[in-house]
């Protein structure tokens, strides 16, 4: 069983700040994490998004997007001579951590992580602040044209889909909880 531990957002995001010393000196670790987001794909209506969803998700925190992308490529044979482009509107806190801030502000705070594409994520949609089925909002209703669309594969399409993985970058203020060396934190307000 693991332990409860009750800690801040401060306190979360300065375990994820200092990484390798508080988490992981290895770089990478392995974590189940749960948080309350936006649907991306939601259409929007007066400026908010129609649906948000909760997710608890296993997660892989540390990992270096286009070392994976090569990685998988030299495991699939091909050519390795993948790099990553830089992301928009974000950029690391420190070089060898997991957390990268608002380029425009730097006031907000992402945690970055890799879903695996075997990895299936526990998603219950929230419509109006009640839990709804999905096949009861994933239609043109509520959902864009593009978000109904089928999504590509990592690497811009470079590795097979059974290789696939997601890349993810989550607003501390949307982090619930995570499972990490033998604890369960779970962040107060």
């Amino acid at each position: 069983m693991k332990n409860l531990v009750r800690i801040t957002r401060e306190e979360a995001l300065g375990m994820f700040t200092n990484y390798k010393k508080e988490v992981s000196a290895s770089g990478v670790a392995f974590s189940n994490i749960a948080y309350l987001v936006d649907e991306s794909r939601s259409k929007t209506v007066k400026g908010e998004k129609v649906l948000q969803k909760m997710v608890e998700t296993n997660a892989t925190i540390g990992s270096d997007y286009t070392k994976k992308v090569n990685k998988i490529l030299d495991k699939e044979g091909k050519e390795i001579d993948f790099v990553a482009q830089p992301m928009k509107g974000k950029e690391y806190v420190n070089e060898g951590n997991p957390v990268c801030t608002d380029t425009k502000t730097q006031t907000k705070k992402y945690l970055v992580f890799i879903v695996e594409g075997h990895s299936k994520p526990q998603t219950q949609l929230i419509l109006d602040g009640k839990l709804v089925d999905r096949k009861d909002v994933w239609n043109e209703d509520y959902i864009t044209p593009a978000g109904l669309k089928p999504n590509a594969v990592a690497g811009r399409g470079t590795i097979n889909e059974e290789n696939n993985f997601f890349f993810r970058t989550l607003n501390f203020d949307n982090l619930i909880s995570f499972n990490m060396n033998g604890n369960m934190y779970l962040i107060e307000a």
